[in-house]
């Protein structure tokens, strides 16, 4: 997010139920005042307020996250004065896969991660 310097950032959701740093990770986004849609997972446990990170639908493990670029402009009359990008990041995806397996969470949890 930092390299990019987005004007907002909303959080679609699903913070826990497949990690094992929930508490962190809703730390993370108090911390940055990021408005947070409550997903499936955050639904069903009663918890819940980055880009995602984990279950990757792609067999791209990387962390991922959409960039829409609006202006005065933007209309969906005029879709191309909308521009969508896909951003990928590394993270530590054995680190979190490891973490995963030491867990009460299934370890079909940290195959999905390595993956996809």
């Amino acid at each position: 997010m930092e390299t990019h310097r987005p004007d907002a950032i909303y959080c679609l959701g699903d913070l826990v139920g497949c990690n094992v740093w929930p508490n962190e990770v809703i730390d993370e986004i108090r911390k940055r005042h990021i408005p947070t849609i409550t997903g499936n997972y955050d639904f069903g446990i009663g918890r819940g307020s980055d880009d995602s990170v984990g279950k990757p639908k792609d067999q791209d493990p990387r962390g991922g996250g959409v960039l829409l670029t609006l202006n005065e402009h933007s209309s969906l009359q005029a879709p191309d004065s909308i521009e969508v990008a896909l951003i990928r990041f590394e993270y530590d995806v054995e680190e979190a896969a490891r973490a995963i397996e030491n867990s009460p969470l299934p370890n079909a949890y940290a195959d999905m991660l390595r993956n996809g």
